[in-house]
């Protein structure tokens, strides 16, 4: 992640979890899968889950919800930040992903790429964007 994209979700983070604090954004079909994942990893017991890109915790919070053992991992220290002030009891660490994953672990990957509705997040400067 380049600085300008580090310093552009550092800036969004504490509206982002404002917006969007838990899964009510997302839709039926990508909470059954997040779901069967949880499931399919509990029933595997192969270890601790990495959320990579975990941004605010939203997800990393779910999933430990269902009994999965979560860290979560993202660039963005402003992310990084409100994901521990939100949910206290969840690792999260600042990290490269070669150096998290074990052989062997587990990786979700997601992309929240939204429906098109409004949503809008302060500039890096932290003004409001034009």
């Amino acid at each position: 992640m380049d600085d300008r994209t580090r310093l552009s979700y550092d800036a969004a983070a504490d509206e982002y979890a404002r917006q969007l604090p838990g899964l009510e954004a997302e839709t039926a079909l990508d909470v059954a899968l997040l779901h069967d994942f949880a499931d399919r990893c509990a029933t595997a017991a192969a270890g601790p889950v990495l959320d990579a890109g975990c941004g605010t915790g939203r997800l990393s919070a779910h999933l430990a919800g269902r009994g999965l053992d979560v860290v979560g991992v993202d660039g963005s220290a402003g992310m990084v930040a409100v994901a521990r002030r939100a949910h206290p009891g969840l690792p999260s660490v600042l990290g490269e992903l070669r150096r998290v994953v074990a052989p062997g672990g587990w990786l979700l990957t997601a992309f929240q790429a939204g429906d098109g509705g409004p949503w809008s997040a302060p500039a890096p400067t932290g003004a409001p964007p034009r």
